[in-house]
């Protein structure tokens, strides 16, 4: 499902060769990463799967359950991003009155 996160939130031109190193120049893949993450995160909740299978103890070199924890507790990183692209709204912003805030995804790809 992570994986998938990754392709989701890239720049549409970048999705088919992100495999290649050449390819990821100029992307800040540590913003990848991060939104990855929590794109990963709604995804679970939207499939009903236990995100606790997904952030398992051995996940995320071992960070897992700790990531599990700060989504558990409201602490959205890498949501700005999502914002950013278009999949979703953090609820700071009044003119997204009205539209469910993160975990829930308006679109689920990057256009």
């Amino acid at each position: 499902m992570h994986e998938a996160g990754h392709l989701a939130v890239l720049p549409p031109s970048r999705r088919q060769t992100f495999g290649d190193p050449q390819a990821t120049a100029g992307l800040d893949m540590r913003q990848i990463e991060i939104q990855a993450i929590a794109w990963s995160y709604a995804a679970a909740l939207a499939l009903d799967i236990d995100p606790a299978l997904l952030f398992h103890e051995g996940g995320y070199a071992g960070r897992g359950p700790g990531l599990l924890q700060n989504f558990a507790l409201g602490v959205f990183f890498g949501v700005d991003g999502l914002e950013a692209a278009g999949l979703t709204v953090t609820g700071k912003d009044p003119a997204h009155a009205g539209l469910d805030p993160y975990p829930h995804m308006i679109k689920w790809l990057r256009e």
